[in-house]
């Protein structure tokens, strides 16, 4: 993927941190967003990766590389 045109942002939500971790003070449990399509037993809403680039090829290929080395 060198060379192509891809940007990555993360997003942590409340649950992602330890209770002992400090906070920033206006950091609160992610709502639900219309249209979410969720497993309740999958995600627990505190972390998001999202992928853009110059084609959805790019992003795809971004989006498997990343995928396949997170932690199950």
């Amino acid at each position: 993927m060198a060379g192509r045109d891809i940007a990555a942002s993360l997003a942590l939500g409340s649950s992602a941190l330890p209770e002992t971790a400090p906070r920033p003070r206006h950091l609160r449990p992610m709502p639900s967003i219309a249209g979410d399509v969720l497993d309740p037993s999958q995600s627990h809403k505190d972390f998001l990766v999202q992928i853009t680039g110059a084609s959805r090829r790019v992003v795809q290929e971004a989006a498997e590389h990343t995928l396949h080395r997170l932690p199950q």
